[in-house]
């Protein structure tokens, strides 16, 4: 079994949260889903290709900043919930963050969550997302709620529920939010 050393700087409480600078600090959020996290600048991707959602499963607050992630790549076509966020789950919160994404998988796949049950706000995600089925430019699916966010990109699904914004929202809210591409 890998080795993990936690270095990320602060304390993951909503005064003094954990503070995501690099690359392998991202890949460590994981490791605590529950803690409040905080993007201090852009992150470029390039060269890395992860073989699942960078964040399988977050219940905790992740604050971007207004800083973007670019050049994320997944490529994981028989993989469901992919996305940077596999699943946000409800109590889960996303601010304030933009990604520029190429990602492939199979259900519920999205830019910034494969699946939405928290609260995405002022986020964007733009680039390239293909399903199978529940593939969205931000979100795959949403049972949370989505404000002042938007895609832009390519959308591609092979079965049902796709969309620009979101692939599915049975029982989520999406207020101010837009889609183009």
């Amino acid at each position: 079994f890998p080795v993990y050393t936690w270095t990320l700087g602060g304390e993951g409480t909503s005064g003094n949260p954990y503070r995501v600078v690099t690359a392998a600090d991202l890949g460590k959020v994981w490791l605590r889903p529950t803690a409040h996290y905080r993007l201090v600048g852009s992150l470029d991707l390039s060269g890395i290709e992860w073989s699942s959602a960078v964040v399988p499963s977050f219940s905790g607050v992740f604050d971007g900043d207004g800083f973007v992630i670019s050049n994320l790549t997944i490529n994981q076509p028989t993989v469901d919930y992919m996305g940077l966020f596999g699943c946000v789950n409800s109590g889960g919160q996303i601010n304030n963050l933009g990604v520029y994404v190429t990602i492939t998988g199979r259900y519920n796949v999205g830019g910034l969550a494969g699946r939405n049950e928290g609260s995405i706000t002022t986020c964007y995600a733009t680039g390239r997302v293909i399903g199978t089925g529940c593939v969205g430019g931000l979100a795959g699916s949403n049972n949370g709620f989505i404000t002042s966010c938007y895609a832009t990109g390519t959308v591609k699904g092979m079965g049902h529920e796709v969309g620009g914004l979101v692939g599915s929202n049975y029982y989520g809210s999406i207020t101010s939010c837009y889609a183009t591409g």
